[in-house]
């Protein structure tokens, strides 16, 4: 499961292959459902990386109904809240 939550290009609509992208995006991978991993992805076309900002590690599966909260304030900083307890703080 992927999440984006800033971009800045409309989701329906890919970027063009010159265009420099950069996306924040709150990540849940499959194989392991106890970590949630907070990406910005930066580049262009097939130059795009993942830098991982921050992970947060549950002590159980993430799976079923939860509740996430992400805030950024003005110098960028993010703070990740899973069920209102704060994860990330970056």
């Amino acid at each position: 499961m992927v999440v984006m939550f800033i971009s800045d290009f409309p989701p329906t609509m890919p970027p063009p292959a010159d265009h420099e992208i950069h996306v924040y995006m709150l990540e849940l991978l499959e194989h392991d459902k106890t970590v949630l991993n907070l990406i910005k992805l930066i580049g262009k076309g097939q130059d795009q990386k993942p830098i991982n900002l921050d992970s947060y590690r549950a002590t159980r599966d993430l799976s079923g109904r939860l509740h996430i909260d992400i805030t950024r304030d003005s110098s960028g900083r993010f703070r990740v809240y899973l069920n209102r307890k704060m994860v990330m703080d970056v």
